[in-house]
């Protein structure tokens, strides 16, 4: 679970630079926050330590499309 959070963040963080229209920013900047929640819960829910911890880092680095299905594909949650 903690895979697919972490992956919806950096998707919408590696797509943002994209978004050309005023209105697609702000809904993907608003789907982006909601992420980075739920991302931030299910660490906590994890144990809140180390690579478990709410905001392990200040920054995360966007990740490209290929990097994400990658990691998504490795879950096994996702066919295909």
């Amino acid at each position: 679970m903690k895979v697919l959070e972490d992956t919806g963040v950096m998707a919408y963080a590696g797509q943002g630079p994209r978004l050309k229209t005023k209105s697609l920013v702000a809904a993907a900047l608003s789907i982006h926050s909601v992420e980075a929640r739920h991302a931030a819960w299910v660490r906590d829910i994890l144990g809140g330590q180390g690579a478990n911890t709410p905001a392990p880092v200040p920054f995360d680095k966007p990740k490209s499309m290929g990097q994400i299905l990658a990691a998504v594909k490795a879950t096994g949650f996702v066919a295909g």
